[in-house]
């Protein structure tokens, strides 16, 4: 008749444990495996320390984001320049350079009793010219000011782009940078929690099998190991949600 009974206790615990078999599968074992809570975390995780946030500071600077505003600044800044140098355009400077042989022939009549004269001579030659002048339109001599202005403005405008954009991104990785710390504080804790809730279901198992408890009470134990275990990984899976967040802003690779 015992044996009977220890068959349907069997029956019902694999009934109780087929629904959560999917949360204990989290881990790769059943739930009354007595390895140690370390054995089920990343060590990774749990010995994860986060550098200093100056650091993460200093590296953001180096996003593609922010590297293209700068490149937008510098080339403004180069526009400017190109600008205050339009004046040169008022003025110019020509010259030309030839340089030939030239030949004359002539003849002449000395009497109608002899042949004419003839006579041929050449010779170089060289021309050159050297000049300067002055162009000045008007709409563009007294709009010059204003254009120089404009493109002061444009300086200004991108450089507070680029502080905007360092203040927004320092602000999204202290917020980052605290939620994992908080997560990571809090998953030693977890990692106790769920070693607990396992080590007390496992015995659990054997006082329902032995007949010490009933199945509501080893329902109970149950449902708090799946719980425990539930807010594990899910504090795990933040965390490396969080890291892969704070390595894009910040440009920098906090788990090596």
């Amino acid at each position: 008749m015992s044996k009977i009974v220890n068959k349907i206790k069997r029956g019902v615990l694999s009934l109780l444990f087929l629904p959560l078999l999917g949360s204990a599968s989290l881990f790769g074992s059943s739930p009354s495996d007595t390895l140690t809570a370390v054995d089920r975390v990343d060590y990774e995780l749990l010995n994860l320390k986060l550098p200093p946030i100056e650091l993460l500071y200093e590296s953001s600077a180096n996003t593609p984001t922010v590297r293209l505003f700068e490149n937008r600044l510098e080339q403004e800044r180069l526009d400017l320049k190109s600008e205050r140098r339009k004046w040169l355009n008022y003025f110019g400077v020509q010259a030309s350079y030839q340089y030939g042989m030239v030949g004359a022939t002539s003849y002449s009549l000395v009497s109608e009793f002899l042949p004419y004269n003839y006579q041929y001579s050449v010779g170089s030659q060289i021309w050159y010219n050297i000049g300067a002048y002055i162009r000045i339109p008007l709409d563009h001599l007294f709009d010059r000011r204003t254009r120089i202005k404009f493109q002061k403005l444009n300086i200004g405008r991108i450089g507070d782009e680029v502080e905007r954009s360092h203040i927004e991104r320092k602000m999204e990785i202290v917020k980052l940078y605290y939620e994992l710390e908080s997560l990571l504080s809090t998953l030693p804790l977890l990692v106790e929690n769920w070693q607990q809730a396992t080590i007390q279901y496992g015995a659990m198992e054997g006082e329902y099998l032995s007949g010490q408890i009933t199945m509501q009470t080893l329902a109970t134990s149950k449902s708090m190991e799946t719980q425990a275990t539930l807010q594990l990984e899910q504090n795990k899976a933040q965390i490396r949600r969080m890291i892969a967040l704070l390595e894009l802003l910040s440009n920098y690779k906090i788990i090596k």
